[in-house]
């Protein structure tokens, strides 16, 4: 599961670095020396020179819980969602467009909202 992470984690940073839009990436609960940032850094060339916030605090340290939005793992485009988002500023919009029906959620505003898809499919 790691290593997995580690490769999305990758993946992610370079298709933000080619996107005509990046993103300023944050990873937050990341302990230097831990077993994924050592992963991390095994896997992924230049890792400790990537272009975004890494740190040991929380999100919820960092941001006021409302504006913080977990993506589930099951998107086939986690940027093609962001980037929709970015484009519309709805996040139904861009989870149609970017999680298979019947998978993943999304927990948004504090974790005060849980979105399943059957609740997706009657928003706008």
């Amino acid at each position: 599961e790691i290593s997995r992470l580690a490769a999305q984690l990758r993946r992610l940073y370079g298709s933000n670095r080619k996107s005509r839009r990046p993103f300023h990436l944050f990873l937050t609960e990341l302990r230097a020396g831990g077993r994924l940032h050592r992963e991390c850094v095994r896997m992924n060339d230049g890792f400790l020179n990537y272009t975004m916030e890494i740190t040991e605090e929380s999100c919820l340290d960092l941001f006021p819980p409302e504006t913080v939005v977990y993506l589930t793992p099951d998107a086939e485009e986690v940027l093609d969602i962001l980037l929709t988002f970015s484009e519309t500023g709805s996040w139904i919009r861009a989870l149609e467009a970017g999680v298979p029906p019947g998978k993943g959620y999304v927990v948004s505003a504090g974790g005060r909202e849980l979105l399943t898809d059957a609740q997706m499919d009657g928003r706008s």
